[in-house]
Parts: C-alpha cells; structure tokens; sequence
C-alpha cells in the first residue's frame, strides 16, 4: 500500500513546476524568439523617428524663399540660342513653250514701180540697212527735178515781192501769199524725195528673209507685199505660268535654260510676264529671250 501510495504521489517529468511555473520543453528555442521580436520593434522605431524627421508629419509645406522661386522660373524658361544659317534654295519649274522670231515684219511696196533689183532670197540672212530691192526710179528722178525747179522759182518771187513791200510797192497780203507758195513748193520737193526713197527698199534690222514674194521685172503699186524679215537675234520663246509658279518666282529675275525640239540648249532670261492672265488657260504669258549667234530652226 505504502509503495502504491509512493508511485502516485510522484509527479511526471513534464507537469507543472513550483510556484505556477510549467518546466520548458525546449529550453534552447526561447533566447531566439526574444531577440527576433526586439529587432522587429527597433527597426519600426528607427523608420517612425526617421519619417517624423523629415518633417512629413505634423509639418505644414515650406514655402520656398522669394529669390529661390525667381531662381526655379528662370531656370524654367531657360533656352539655347543658336546662330541661325541661310542657305539659297533654287526651285525649277518646268514649263512648255513656243519659240519664234524677236521681230517678223512683212516688207510692202510704198509706191509703184517696176522691180529692177532683187537681192533678198528665202533663207538668206542680211544685215541692217543692207539694199533688199530697187524699183525703177526714173519717174520719181523726174517728178523730183520738177518740183526743185518749182521751189527755186517761189524762192525768187518771195524775195522780189519783199522788196517791193519794203519799197511800199506791194502789200502785206502779196508777201504772205508769196511766202505760201515758197512753203508748197518746198513740200512738194519733199514729197518727191520720199517718193524715190521708196524705190529703195532696205532691211530695216538684221535677220533671215523668210518668204519672197516677187520677183524680178515685177511691177508693185503701194501695198503690195514683197518679203518677209525675221529678227532671228534674240530668238523669242512664249508660254506661260501658273499663279502658283507666279509666286514662286515674286520679283525675281530668274535664269531659264531652254531645251529646243533639236535637243540644243540654250541659256535666256525672263523679260517680260504678262499683268493679267488669259481667259482661256487662266495663266499668265511670258515671254523668255534667248541670245545666240547659232542658227536656230524655229
């Protein structure tokens, strides 16, 4: 019984210990949940004091001081200034035209006459002033020596009447009529002049004749056409230009390089552009002249 009463009097080897104390089961895992606790509450009072220091708590925004807020504007519009380069941008324009003489005139008879010289053949080139065709001038010869005749007597009858007006032999009158018929037969020598001018007929500028009309031996009457001259230096090239284009070349002189149907080029430049453009393409016509001592087929 003794023995029996021993066994159940002893406590067992994990029960609770003296004074409310339970004995450890792992004596060695305590230490180690202690220590990571303390750091754990020493790292959130080192990041709450290091918050509060910045003074994002419980601090109302700095307001920055008056010359640091003239100095972040003026950083703000700061800018870089280059020096700026030109440089001359050509634009071409394309365009189409038509080349023809600077001048063509056609050349008629301005009295009759019997054609007694012809020295103008199509295609051939003549020079200013150069003797194109004679007309038989011995009617012109004649009608001049008469009207010279004429004036050399009313230069006679003038000067006796003005004696006699000095005289007091003849009146006022009697000399203005004398001094009329001085001045019509001074005219009439003057007609007759220009009359036998016009049986010689001259090439008024230099160029290429370009058709002929007559023939030796012809009789011509006053409008009856003979030749036709070209000025063929400078060549004239015509067409026209966009509003669009107008623009672009302003008031400018530009350079044009003209390309012919022969393949030959050529360099000319813009004279004249047109104030006002036409009904029926809406553009404005040019004219472009081209200088060149080469024959040029038109």
């Amino acid at each position: 019984m003794d023995n029996q009463s021993t066994d159940n009097n002893h406590q067992p080897a994990h029960g609770p210990a003296q004074d409310g104390y339970f004995d450890d089961p792992a004596p060695s895992v305590r230490p180690t949940r202690r220590w990571l606790s303390l750091l754990v509450a020493l790292v959130l009072v080192v990041a709450v004091g290091l918050w509060m220091g910045s003074g994002l708590v419980g601090k109302e925004k700095q307001e920055l001081p008056e010359t640091t807020r003239a100095e972040v504007a003026l950083a703000a519009t700061r800018v870089r200034v280059t020096a700026p380069h030109f440089e001359q941008v050509s634009q071409l324009i394309e365009i189409t035209g038509k080349s023809a003489p600077n001048r063509l005139v056609r050349l008629r008879a301005a009295t009759s006459g019997t054609v007694i010289e012809l020295n103008a053949a199509e295609g051939k080139s003549v020079q200013k002033g150069d003797l194109l065709i004679r007309l038989n001038a011995a009617e012109r010869d004649s009608q001049l020596a008469e009207a010279r005749a004429m004036e050399r007597q009313q230069v006679l009858n003038h000067k006796s009447v003005n004696d006699l007006v000095k005289r007091g032999l003849a009146s006022q009158l009697e000399l203005t009529r004398a001094r009329a018929s001085l001045e019509s037969a001074r005219a009439r020598v003057m007609a007759a002049q220009e009359a036998l001018g016009d049986t010689r007929i001259t090439a008024p500028f230099s160029g290429l004749v370009t058709l002929q009309k007559i023939e030796l031996g012809d009789y011509v009457t006053p409008g009856n056409e003979m030749l036709e001259l070209a000025e063929v230096s400078p060549i004239l090239v015509t067409s026209s230009l966009t509003e669009r284009d107008l623009a672009a070349v302003g008031n400018q002189q530009p350079e044009a390089s003209i390309e012919l149907a022969t393949g030959e080029k050529f360099n000319g430049k813009l004279r004249y552009i047109a104030p006002s453009t036409t009904s029926a393409t809406n553009t404005f016509p040019i004219e472009i002249e081209l200088h060149t001592d080469a024959m040029v087929r038109l």
